[in-house]
């Protein structure tokens, strides 16, 4: 199987399982490995509500008591409140949006549920803002494990989709090389893209606090790659893409997202990158690039950002 098989094709899937992902936007093997986990699990941290201290990012089990919806102010908004309680106490989950459509729906009382997330302090009291809340399985049991949580799609629980998404890349026979030149790899620091796309669904259990914290290689490859390609397309259609002497990035359906291919489609099969350093920029302050030092691969002045740099 290549990034281009459809994902009915997949051992357990069908048409009738591959309809339902096309439906979403998924219909590849490439599009299945971009469908990144919300967040993670990291089974070793469970705990009871009474142990709970700001700032901990946790994996607790508790039932849910009632959920409420609290109007903000004179606005639409609404801010919803689901309230857990274990033998040991009880605490808040608030939300400031809906995460998707019928996510607040499925919580009844007495139902048993898993709650993910960074413990808050506010007014005195510990609450959870924005946490992971799913379902717990039957015949679920604590392992030494970091799990990664996936957005459900239409009853289709996580632990399927996980199941799919490695089975995909067992399958998986042949990968494209690398759309991004090994200079500007090693210059940014960036890991292999296919080595990205199997550490955010390999998760390593003792890197925990960095994936919650979007701190990995792996997340920062991608989130390289976010950027680069959407800066890419906007600045090409508001110059005009013209090639020109300099080194090209082929865009070969490889080491970009969705979007990336969907531009790459636009705006040509190669880009230059004479002029274009501006897109590099990211959301913190040091520069990729200095016209001094990187004559030898930009001849334009190309100032940007490294994805994650302090």
């Amino acid at each position: 199987m290549r990034l281009t098989t459809e994902i009915q094709y997949l051992k357990g899937v069908g048409p009738k399982l591959g309809d339902l992902f096309s439906r979403k936007g998924l219909k590849t093997l490439a599009d299945l490995f971009e469908f990144y986990p919300r967040a993670y699990e990291d089974q070793r941290a469970a705990r009871n509500i009474a142990s709970l201290r700001p700032d901990d990012i946790v994996s607790i089990k508790a039932t849910v008591v009632a959920v409420h919806s609290i109007n903000m102010g004179r606005s639409a908004r609404k801010m919803y409140d689901v309230v857990l309680r274990d033998a040991s106490g009880q605490i808040h989950c608030k939300y400031f949006r809906v995460p998707y459509k019928g996510y607040f729906e499925r919580f009844k009382p007495f139902t048993e549920v898993r709650v993910v997330g960074k413990v808050t302090e506010y007014r005195g009291r510990i609450e959870f803002h924005h946490p992971d809340i799913k379902d717990v399985e039957p015949d679920e049991e604590t392992q030494d494990a970091l799990i990664p949580l996936y957005t459900e799609i239409e009853g289709l629980a996580t632990a399927k989709i996980m199941k799919l998404v490695r089975s995909a890349f067992a399958q998986i026979e042949e990968w494209p090389e690398e759309a991004l030149p090994k200079w500007m790899r090693e210059k940014y620091k960036l890991i292999p893209r296919q080595d990205a796309l199997k550490d955010i669904h390999f998760p390593d259990p003792n890197k925990a606090k960095e994936y919650a914290e979007f701190k990995t290689a792996a997340q920062k490859r991608i989130i390289f790659d976010e950027f680069f390609w959407l800066e890419l397309y906007l600045a090409s259609k508001k110059a005009g893409f013209q090639k020109e002497g300099a080194p090209q990035i082929r865009n070969n359906g490889y080491g970009t997202n969705r979007r990336g291919r969907q531009y790459g489609a636009e705006a040509g099969n190669q880009y230059p990158l004479r002029r274009y350093g501006p897109l590099l920029q990211h959301y913190s302050g040091n520069g990729l690039y200095d016209e001094g030092k990187d004559q030898e691969h930009a001849p334009g002045k190309c100032i940007g950002t490294s994805p994650g740099s302090e």
